[in-house]
């Protein structure tokens, strides 16, 4: 069981975002006409695994300083 305390709360919703955000790319690459493409496109979206995005998204918010 994760319980989200206050300080982890932003945590928790950032990766809730980032999951409802995979979900909503692999449902774009369903659309996709061909076979190979549709696997294209969701290999791409695995490829960014969450802890990844995290830790690229902070070192960028970090260089931007």
């Amino acid at each position: 069981m994760i319980i989200c305390g206050s300080p982890l709360a932003a945590g928790c919703t950032q990766q809730a975002w980032y999951e409802g955000f995979q979900a909503s790319e692999r449902q774009k690459c369903d659309a996709l006409l061909s076979q190979s493409a549709i696997q294209q496109c969701i290999d791409q979206v695995k490829r960014l695994s969450y802890p990844y995005y995290q830790w690229e998204r902070e070192g960028s918010s970090k260089d931007s300083h």
